[in-house]
């Protein structure tokens, strides 16, 4: 996979992937996030790099490097990456459960709380409802 995929090799033709379904870019979305949360990062890379060859303008490939830099620690890199588009794409939840994860890492568990209810009142995406739940159950349980 990273060999065909990896978005730094000329070898790949974009034309190659225009048949590649919108909902199989957003599940391997998901399994980048997935492999992101355990650890996984290099395969995680990979992936989103797979994601972003495939869709380079799509918000699963903004979304999946915002994933990346959060799950790497480059918090202060990830906001200033997240706010602008936030800006720019007012009517997308999705970049927006991005931030709510950014917020519950660095503690500021007040903002995660307000943009989460706001994401699940909207209910305009489920991946990023789904998220905003996750991190409203993951404030609850906190001690």
């Amino acid at each position: 996979m990273h060999s065909l995929f990896n978005a730094k090799s000329n070898a790949v033709d974009a034309d190659v992937f225009k048949e590649v379904p919108s909902d199989l870019i957003r599940l391997l979305s998901q399994i980048g996030f997935i492999a992101l949360s355990r650890g996984l990062t290099p395969r995680a890379e990979d992936i989103f790099n797979a994601v972003t060859t495939v869709r380079p303008n799509s918000e699963e490939a903004f979304c999946a490097k915002a994933f990346f830099l959060i799950y790497s620690a480059q918090w202060k890199k990830a906001k200033d990456f997240l706010l602008p588009y936030i800006k720019e794409h007012p009517e997308s939840d999705l970049p927006k459960a991005m931030l709510c994860v950014l917020f519950k890492l660095t503690k500021l568990h007040d903002e995660a709380t307000d943009l989460a209810n706001t994401i699940i009142k909207r209910n305009l995406s489920v991946d990023a409802v789904n998220i905003a739940k996750g991190i409203l159950a993951d404030i609850k349980s906190a001690p």
